[in-house]
């Protein structure tokens, strides 16, 4: 009896768009390097997504109430330096994606939506696999999962690679 082997795989088991979350921290850039290492495997398109929050409500020491005009620009001007911030750092990380592998399409966006679980999840339904670190800037080390990629295991639309 001979055993022939075909290959079976079809376009949909071919996958063609990886979403990777991050925020900068050192768990995150492992998931960006697996999720680069996977779509150069897999021929598929990388699409880097930083979701963040402008300004933290708990750094701010003053209500609207009380503050000035002045207050206010300066508010208004750190959140803009985060914003500029936040664009550079996807920028350079895109074009060293890009660099480092000729060929593979990278793209990365960066948004001060400050909800990155329900951006990741909004966006997995538009691909085959999201890729996210086991934890991330968040405050509570003691945790083996963070709160984000919690969110995103249980309800993305498309399967979820953690990386430890």
């Amino acid at each position: 009896m001979t055993v022939r082997r075909t290959n079976t795989a079809t376009d949909e088991d071919i996958m063609k768009r990886i979403i990777v979350g991050t925020d900068g921290s050192e768990h995150a850039q492992k998931a960006v390097d697996w999720a680069v290492e996977q779509a150069r495997l897999q021929g598929a398109a990388l699409e880097i997504v930083n979701v963040y929050s402008a300004i933290n409500i708990r750094d701010l020491s003053l209500s609207a109430d009380a503050a000035t005009p002045a207050q206010f620009d300066i508010i208004r001007d750190r959140i803009d330096a985060v914003r500029e911030e936040a664009d550079a750092a996807m920028k350079r990380l895109v074009d060293q994606i890009r660099a480092d592998n000729a060929g593979l399409e990278v793209s990365g966006v960066a948004s001060e939506d400050g909800r990155p679980a329900e951006a990741l999840v909004e966006r997995s339904r538009d691909a085959d696999l999201v890729v996210v670190g086991s934890r991330g800037r968040g405050g509570f080390t003691g945790l083996v999962l963070g709160s984000v990629s919690q969110q995103v295991a249980a309800h993305a639309a498309c399967p979820v690679v953690i990386v430890h």
